[in-house]
């Protein structure tokens, strides 16, 4: 059953085939090895993005509640994995992952949303700490 009425079940397929596929590619490329880890880091801030409307799509889609929570996991997989890159950033270089990391009040809807599905769906305390630490 679809929860969202504005919209019917073949939108959020095509939504979630859309998400699925650029991340897929997004991944991909992070690991060519071909980008330099500046880059690298935003890659890792846009799968966020992606991986974040996958999550709300295949709710929306009325998927089981038990098969979006690998989604959750994803989220925190690649919060950690930019984080990791703009720690690997030469010093002269650290100044650039402050955009893409401060909790700004432009993302911070999204890491509201992150969090909520998060607690909706007992992700458990230990996932909270990591969540909260990865957006600080």
């Amino acid at each position: 059953m679809v929860r969202d009425k504005l919209q019917d079940k073949s939108y959020f397929d095509e939504a979630v085939g859309f998400y699925k596929e650029s991340i897929a590619k997004d991944v991909e490329e992070l690991k060519s090895g071909e980008l330099t880890k500046v880059v690298k880091m935003r890659y890792c801030f846009g799968l966020v993005v992606h991986c974040m409307n996958l999550l709300n799509n295949t709710y929306s889609r009325g998927d089981k509640l038990d098969d979006i929570k690998p989604l959750l996991h994803d989220v925190l997989t690649f919060r950690k994995w930019q984080n990791d890159y703009a720690n690997a950033l030469p010093e002269q270089e650290q100044t650039e992952r402050i955009s893409w990391e401060e909790m700004r009040e432009d993302y911070l809807e999204r890491h509201l949303k992150w969090l909520s599905f998060a607690y909706c769906l007992d992700m458990g305390e230990e996932y909270y700490l990591k969540a909260l630490w990865q957006t600080l």
